[in-house]
């Protein structure tokens, strides 16, 4: 109850072996190992959480609750302003997929200029640590496996395109977006998350949570933003492109369904959990809820039909 004083048992892991190692990281970080029961309000916990999950130490606490106390994971799923939890996590994730640099605790984003003999030059501009919140690599994980326990909440996915409006994300630089429900904002930031994984990082592990969030949230897709449906039509388009590359050169030889161990594999599984999303999307139920996404595809239209006719396409029926 708002405002209550609950009991976490900081010593159940409920079966979870992840804990062990999530303790061992706050343990890391300087903080002794809990007692067995603590006391809190879970008002006071919650807004506190929404300041610090930016950093990964907030996030790796906020998990470990989740799986030491059902009571507090319960109170979060009935809440209306989950956003003020989520909307950090989606920030770090996007600067996440940012081309920068961390040296010595500052952060520098690499930038390139002409020289007159042609070549390019390399200079770095600082920038401020709060402006860049991402650390390491395991804080994405962090950040990836929060994000699928919200979306398996039944009410989750429904509240976040129906209920939670966002007025304006200041953070999101390539387009200036505002009045986007929070479930828009959680597609953008899944499309660039899986560009910038098949493209850079070629991580199975991320690839495969992003993919499971995408899929818990396509079944609730409604009134999708103008330009995240558009990065949806022209991310498949270019997955699908890239996936078709590799095919042929493996022969015309597909990979096969949920191997994500290589880049055939990871390419073909994000191909086939974007047309999944694209399907939930249309159905008879709700396409006319999502007509963005419907001029989106028709937009792009003729890179469909681009891919599909290649030459051993793996599209083909």
């Amino acid at each position: 109850a708002n405002g209550a004083f609950e009991t976490i048992d900081l010593d159940n892991n409920n079966g979870n072996k992840n804990n062990d190692e999530v303790s061992s990281l706050l343990h890391s970080y300087g903080h002794p190992k809990p007692k067995k029961l603590l006391t809190t309000n879970f008002e006071h916990l919650f807004q506190s959480f929404g300041g610090t999950l930016h950093n990964e130490l907030g996030s790796l606490m906020l998990y470990t609750i989740l799986q030491s106390s059902p009571i507090f994971a319960a109170s979060i799923a009935v809440r209306s302003d989950l956003d003020m939890l989520v909307l950090p996590l989606l920030r770090t994730m996007y600067f996440s997929s940012s081309i920068t640099n961390h040296i010595s605790g500052r952060t520098t984003a690499a930038s390139s200029a002409p020289t007159p003999t042609g070549e390019a030059i390399s200079s770095a501009s600082t920038v401020s640590v709060m402006e860049r919140p991402f650390r390491s690599q395991s804080q994405l994980y962090v950040i990836m496996i929060l994000l699928l326990i919200f979306s398996q909440d039944t009410s989750f996915g429904p509240d976040s395109f129906r209920r939670s409006n966002i007025p304006v994300v200041v953070w999101y630089k390539e387009r200036h977006l505002k009045d986007i429900s929070l479930g828009s904002l959680m597609v953008l930031s899944l499309l660039r998350s899986i560009s910038y994984n098949l493209n850079r990082m070629q991580d199975p592990f991320l690839l495969s949570n992003c993919c499971a969030v995408f899929l818990n949230l396509s079944p609730h897709i409604v009134n999708l933003h103008s330009y995240a449906s558009m990065r949806l039509a022209s991310v498949l388009i270019s997955i699908m492109k890239r996936y078709t590359v590799l095919v042929m050169k493996n022969g015309g030889k597909p990979a096969e369904e949920g191997d994500v161990n290589s880049l055939l594999g990871m390419y073909g599984e994000a191909c086939r959990i974007l047309m999944q999303v694209v399907k939930h999307s249309i159905r008879r139920k709700v396409i006319d809820k999502n007509l963005h996404l419907i001029y989106a595809l028709v937009y792009h239209q003729r890179d469909f039909n681009t891919v599909l006719r290649a030459k051993r396409s793996p599209f083909r029926p």
